[in-house]
Parts: structure tokens; sequence; C-alpha cells
């Protein structure tokens, strides 16, 4: 009995008509939201890891023209103009060993072992750490530099993950 004025709606070409646009345009949205959410993710990704590796270049030519004295002065240069998304910074020299190391202190109690790990390479390498809330992480680039050494510049997904949760949000 309650059925009988759907049925007789259902038979309307208009209304079957509009079931499908509806269907059609609620998918439809759904998937761009979808893939411009990943298109963003993706994007801010790029734009953090070009960041490191820029910094990680710059830090490298410091340390090339002067040594570790030029490379801690360009530490605190840096420091003095203090950058609000502050670098995760270790020189190590050629057996692992840590011999310079800056971070935020937000970041003390940070597991560094995966990191020590790390001896030899050819070229860039990334890893990521896990940091001490686990919801975030630390996205580090490792490059040899002369000597043996090896420098590794990091930076945290913090801000990255923020502009996603908020895009969630929407």
């Amino acid at each position: 009995m309650y059925l009988r004025p759907l049925r007789k709606a259902w038979k309307r070409v208009g209304f079957r008509l509009t079931l499908w646009y509806s269907l059609i345009f609620i998918t439809s949205s759904i998937s761009f939201f979808l893939l411009t959410y990943l298109f963003l993710s993706s994007q801010l990704q790029a734009q953090d890891r070009k960041n490191i590796a820029l910094k990680l270049k710059e830090l490298t030519a410091a340390y090339e023209l002067g040594g570790r004295p030029a490379l801690e002065r360009e530490i605190a240069v840096d420091k003095k103009f203090g950058e609000s998304n502050p670098y995760f910074i270790r020189l190590a020299g050629p057996r692992g060993k840590t011999l310079l190391l800056i971070f935020p202190y937000q970041w003390v109690r940070m597991d560094l072992k995966a990191l020590e790990k790390i001896t030899s390479i050819e070229g860039l390498r990334w890893s990521a750490l896990p940091l001490e809330d686990h919801r975030n992480q630390l996205e580090v680039a490792s490059a040899p530099i002369d000597g043996g050494f090896l420098l590794q510049v990091g930076k945290s997904n913090k801000e990255r993950k923020t502009v996603l949760r908020y895009y969630r949000g929407l």
C-alpha cells in the first residue's frame, strides 16, 4: 500500500532519469574529490622533497667550500634568521659516527639508529623516520660529501599532513 506511489513514480521516465543523473553526479563528485586529494598530496610531497634536496645542496656547497666550520656557520645563519619549519641536519663520518647533529627540541626522543646504519651511498637516498607522536614522519635525504662523509637533511611532514587534514574536512 505504501509502495504504490513509489511504483508509479518509478514507471515515469523523468523520475528514472533524475535518479540516474543524481547517481552519476554523486559518483563523479566523489571521484573528483579523491583525484584532487591524491594530486594535492603528491604535489605537497614533491615540494617538501624539493625543499629538503635544496637545503642539502646548499649545505653540501658550504661544506665543500670550507669544510665543517663553513657548514656550522651556514647552520648558525639559518638558526639566527629562524626558519618556521626547522631542518634536521646530521653530518656522519666515514664509519657512520655522528659528528654533528642539529634538530629541534621537539624531536629529542627520536630514534636515529636507522640513519646511523646508512654509511656509504652513491647519489641521493631518501628515508623516513617516525616521530615520537607516531602520526608524523621525518623525511630525510642523505648524500655523500667529500672525504667519505655523509650529510643528512630532513624535515617533518607535519605541515603537509595539516593541509591534507584541512582538505579532507571540506
